[in-house]
Formats: C-alpha cells, structure tokens, sequence
C-alpha cells in the first residue's frame, strides 16, 4: 500500500467511525429516525469503497499483522 492509499483509508476511516458515534449519539437523545440515515451512510460508505472494513483488509493481505 502506498502512502497516498493509507490517507485515503484513514480519512474514510475516521468518516465511517465519527458517523457510528454520531449515530450513536442521536440514538441515546430519542432521535432514532436520525440513527437509521446515519446508519445507511455508513453501510453505503463500506459498501462504495471495501478497503474500509478491516475484515477485509485482512482477507486480502493488505494489511500486515
């Protein structure tokens, strides 16, 4: 993986983890409607861009433990 690669991870990474917790978040306040679309953006992130969920980084042998 190249440096440029690894950015782009991190910064989807943070996107799809900071959208979890926002989700998260408005769930514990009694908005679940907001929790739902949450939850579907981030499905849909995973779903556009696969190098995102670790479980498939590790089944593809790009990430090395």
């Amino acid at each position: 993986m190249t440096m440029k690669n690894l950015k782009k991870l991190n910064r989807l990474g943070s996107i799809s983890m900071g959208s979890s917790i926002f989700a998260l978040t408005s769930l514990l306040l009694g908005v679940p409607y907001l929790f739902v679309i949450i939850c579907d953006v981030d499905m849909f992130i995973n779903k556009q861009f696969p190098e995102t969920v670790v479980s498939n980084l590790f089944s593809q042998k790009q990430l090395q433990v």
